[in-house]
């Protein structure tokens, strides 16, 4: 087998899928550790007694809602990008277990 054979069997082969995999778990795990994070003063202004309205939309817009679907959503994207990754990881494992003849 020559050299080029075993550069396309990593680059597509179990080895890529894994690789790409903790890319990924990665990528996801940062991003959902800064969507978590806060500061103190930025606390301190969304824990801040407000006076809420009747209206479900204006409330909404309180910068608490607006921070809580903010971190959500960021959260939510890192969790994605951390399934992903296991995903490409157990396709990397299952080749490596099982390989093409």
């Amino acid at each position: 087998m020559g050299i080029s054979e075993h550069l396309v069997r990593a680059l597509f082969g179990g080895q890529m899928a894994g690789g790409v995999g903790l890319l990924l778990t990665l990528i996801g795990a940062v991003v959902t550790a800064r969507s978590v994070r806060i500061d103190r003063v930025t606390s301190g202004k969304l824990a801040a007694a407000r006076f809420s309205s009747d209206d479900d939309a204006e409330n909404a817009e309180l910068p608490l809602a607006v921070s809580l679907r903010r971190q959500a959503d960021s959260a939510s994207i890192g969790l994605w990008f951390i399934a992903a990754g296991t995903v490409l990881q157990m396709v990397a494992l299952i080749q490596s277990l099982f390989p093409a003849p």
